[in-house]
């Protein structure tokens, strides 16, 4: 019967897993059901899905039929192979034993099947004198002497060693091994400093804002001695810098202090190391710094005041003064512009040049102003700039410009009318 026969579908999942069920009725009445994927898969994070597709009837009771769907994710090759970690230092004895791996490299890799497959090989990086006493197992990532090396007077070998996967384009990593080959001598520590940023090869840069804690610089110290004799101990003696361990023969220098490039802008710090051999060995390695400017200090002026004396009547572009300010900055951070600062609807007679120096744009009258009053305005063409101010004060001395003139009588001539009085001793008038 219809209702019997009215079938609705219901897809059962987990809650978040990536599918929906799409369901679409044919021109025959027949439903075509598809199961539709929502989002990407990571094979990494889950491989298999288990799904159920319910089909439930009109019936009453209701009668259903269970279709269960499991899925599995194919791998495909979207993960590089991962060394345990990129640096190993490692240190043997020149007797080594040829049959006995030097170490074992271990690697992972997330991808299966060939994508997760690993074969190790030597990078063309790697010095053909080292390859010459080394050999490399492709399959387990085994290191071996060869059978008739003799690793003679060099101390440290460098190996690049290459982990490629076996995908479609396959992945790979890079991870380097030192070999550090022991002899029964008692030698000085080796120093190898390699500095974050540097502006040739013995000296560090830092920015005087630099943050405490900031990282400078490595240091590598290689003893290949056997025993008390290749145990060593580093530190340096300035306290603007700190020399933190990073393990065995590894440590790293911080910035302990703030820098100021104005009050010291170089440091040569020795780094001292010395193994527990009897008698101990020393080694001694300069650390050089040099702290780089910022924009970090405002121009500041000589004076909070200049003081000028001109005297009126004088040419235009006759000098009046000159103001000066300080930066300690460098190059641009430390380069000044000068310029008045003009009031609203004041006209200053004045004119500065970018150097500071004072001249009038007109001849003055002192009768007219005998003190101008204004500020001058310096600042730096650092990033973000920085400014100063000052006042200056220009009086102007007289020069005898103006002839004396009555004010009264105010006619020439003038006729004064008095009466004869001999005994009286007053003014007649005052001129």
């Amino acid at each position: 019967g219809f209702q019997n026969s009215l079938i609705q579908y219901k897809l059962k999942s987990k809650n978040g897993e990536p599918f929906s069920l799409s369901v679409s009725k044919r021109a025959d009445g027949i439903s075509s059901l598809k199961i539709v994927l929502k989002e990407s898969l990571d094979r990494e994070i889950k491989d298999t899905y288990l799904l159920q597709v319910i089909a439930k009837d009109g019936g009453s009771p209701a009668k259903q039929g269970v279709l269960n769907i499991n899925i599995s994710i194919i791998d495909v090759n979207d993960n590089p192979p991962v060394f345990s970690k990129p640096l190993y230092n490692i240190s043997i004895q020149s007797t080594h034993h040829k049959s006995k791996p030097i170490i074992v490299l271990s690697v992972t890799d997330a991808d299966s099947g060939e994508n997760g497959k690993i074969t190790f090989h030597l990078s063309p990086k790697t010095s053909d004198l080292a390859k010459s006493y080394f050999l490399l197992n492709e399959t387990s990532g085994n290191i071996f002497l060869r059978e008739y090396s003799n690793l003679g007077k060099k101390k440290t070998y460098e190996l690049f060693i290459e982990a490629r996967d076996g995908g479609s384009p396959p992945f790979s990593s890079i991870a380097t091994v030192l070999v550090n080959v022991i002899n029964q001598h008692n030698n000085p520590p080796f120093i190898d400093i390699q500095y974050v940023s540097a502006i040739s090869d013995n000296t560090a840069t830092i920015f005087e804002d630099n943050k405490i804690g900031s990282f400078i610089a490595y240091v590598m110290v290689t003893d290949n001695d056997v025993g008390q004799n290749g145990q060593v101990n580093c530190h340096i003696k300035d306290d603007t810098f700190k020399l933190q361990s990073m393990g065995s023969k590894e440590y790293k220098i911080l910035l302990n202090k703030p820098v100021d490039r104005e009050t010291q802008g170089h440091y040569n710090i020795p780094v001292s190391c010395q193994d527990k051999g009897l008698p101990p060995l020393k080694s001694v390695k300069t650390l050089s710094i040099q702290v780089m400017d910022i924009n970090d200090v405002q121009p500041q002026f000589t004076k909070d005041t200049f003081q000028f004396f001109t005297y009126e009547n004088k040419d235009k572009d006759f000098p009046i003064g000159f103001v000066n300010a300080t930066d300690p900055d460098l190059g641009s951070a430390g380069q000044l512009t000068y310029s008045l600062l003009r009031k609203e609807k004041s006209n200053l007679p004045f004119l500065i040049t970018s150097y500071g120096f004072i001249s009038a744009t007109m001849s003055l009258d002192r009768e007219k102003q005998d003190v101008y009053k204004f500020e001058v305005f310096v600042k730096d063409n650092g990033s973000p700039s920085l400014n100063d101010t000052a006042n200056v004060v220009v009086e102007i001395l007289d020069q005898n410009d103006n002839a004396p003139y009555f004010t009264y009588p105010s006619s020439d001539p003038y006729t004064l009318n008095v009466q004869y009085h001999p005994q009286s001793k007053s003014d007649i008038t005052v001129l």
